[in-house]
């Protein structure tokens, strides 16, 4: 019996990204409190936080979508290519005896 490798999904591949955050008193001509600055930073946070994991969601499921059509593709030509090649085939051959007789033997050549 074949021993299999254990096999490890890499990390998807990732950029960095940084933004900034700023607040405006809107004319107040003040500082902002402590409890202010913080409410502000755990909001960032919490956005930045919501904002990855809907990232990461999305990529999920693009990988997953890739791996079903791969899958429907594959199925898809274990089925149908046999016939599908017959058929072209077939075309091939309708075309060339048209050419046959409208053409000579120089432009069928050039036609196939």
């Amino acid at each position: 019996m074949r021993k299999w490798e254990k096999y490890e999904i890499k990390p998807f591949k990732t950029e960095k990204q940084q933004l900034v955050c700023c607040l405006n008193t809107m004319g107040q001509d003040r500082k902002f409190t402590a409890d202010e600055k913080l409410f502000a930073l755990r909001t960032v946070q919490r956005f930045r936080d919501r904002w990855e994991q809907s990232d990461r969601e999305n990529l999920k499921q693009d990988i997953e979508r890739r791996i079903r059509q791969m899958e429907m593709d594959k199925q898809y030509r274990e089925q149908f290519e046999a016939q599908d090649n017959q058929e072209l085939e077939s075309r091939l051959e309708a075309f060339r005896k048209g050419l046959d007789e409208e053409l000579s033997e120089e432009q069928r050549d050039q036609a196939v």
